[in-house]
């Protein structure tokens, strides 16, 4: 029996492949494709759209699961898959599988490594495993991840500080080769090829096949938006106080901002944290990488390294008008 791990990355449609899986779970049974529910393996009633919950199980953060029942799940998931009739391949979907890390060594690619020998560990009864992986442009994934963690957490650095402490996730070649090599063969997705018609379509035909997808409901509402920079910039401001409970308010009111009138009509256009010069040495860094997995994964993986977005605005910093608007919307809410 086979097992797809979809590890990621952020950024690149994972939610609103994950809420299309999730919706469609009968559809896809019917097709000899199960799409778990942690209820069906663990009992009890604890759901969820993604199994993000896993890695953040086995990792001891807080979670639905706890570290015993992400376990538990892994360990029992080809026992419970072998009880359904005809069932052919199990998906895992969790970007989180992606940053999982076990162990106390200060290094994290070792941290990363036993993450992956631990999924490995408990999923040996599966004759077949494969991770699919999807990278997007470096530029673009490194201005999306960014903005992404100011959003979720009380990050409050730069976005090149924020390359520095994260540049594990923009090593896309060891990513490919440790996973490979712990886990089980890669199938590397270019975002390019997701980006042409419907994102989650072309996600499932490259990854589970034509044909799957033309009985499914593709018609998801991916709750998980961008917000224009000024409002990230509003948050980042806010997560220097370093207070978790204010910066989550500050999130949901955020939110409801992104999609007010002001936001569509002052904000909608493009801008970028970076000038042209860190854009072009920050590719050229990873040109190596880019031509490796060209060479040896997908030649889609040329896309990577183009920047897409060298005629878009620097972004120069809050207006007060933005902060005003913010607040103005608030008060009167």
């Amino acid at each position: 029996m086979k097992i797809i791990l979809h590890i990621g990355t952020h950024k690149t449609g994972t939610t609103a492949v994950q809420r299309t899986l999730s919706a469609n779970r009968e559809k896809l049974l019917a097709k000899g494709i199960w799409y778990p529910q942690y209820s069906e393996v663990l009992g009890g009633d604890k759901t969820s759209y993604t199994h993000l919950d896993i890695a953040k199980g086995l990792m001891d953060e807080k979670a639905l699961l706890s570290n015993d029942e992400a376990s538990t799940f892994l360990k029992s998931l080809h026992q419970k898959a072998s009880e359904i009739p005809n069932l052919e391949t199990v998906i895992i979907s969790a970007e989180t599988l992606l940053r999982g890390k076990i162990g106390k060594n200060k290094k994290k690619w070792t941290r990363l490594q036993n993450f992956q020998a631990l999924l490995k560990e408990y999923l040996s009864d599966f004759t077949d495993i494969e991770v699919v992986v999807t990278f997007r442009n470096y530029i673009d994934y490194l201005e999306s991840l960014y903005n992404e963690h100011v959003k979720a957490t009380t990050y409050a650095k730069s976005i090149t500080s924020f390359h520095e402490e994260f540049r594990e996730r923009f090593n896309y070649r060891a990513i490919v080769s440790t996973w490979e090599q712990n886990v089980g063969k890669v199938k590397v997705i270019a975002f390019s090829e997701l980006t042409q018609g419907n994102m989650v379509e072309n996600w499932i035909n490259l990854a589970l096949g034509e044909g799957i997808s033309s009985t499914l409901n593709l018609n998801v509402k991916d709750e998980n938006a961008s917000w224009p920079l000024p409002l990230v910039d509003i948050k980042k401001k806010i997560n220097a106080y370093n207070d978790y409970q204010l910066s989550k308010l500050t999130r949901h009111k955020l939110n409801q901002f992104s999609k007010s009138d002001y936001c569509k009509d002052n904000l909608s256009d493009k801008r970028t944290w970076l000038e042209t010069n860190f854009k072009l040495q920050f590719v050229e860094s990873y040109e190596a990488d880019r031509d490796w997995l060209v060479a040896n994964y997908n030649l889609e993986c040329a896309s990577l390294c183009e920047i897409t977005d060298l005629n878009n605005n620097v972004y120069q910093g809050l207006m007060e008008s933005d902060w005003l608007e913010f607040l103005k919307f608030n008060i009167n809410e």
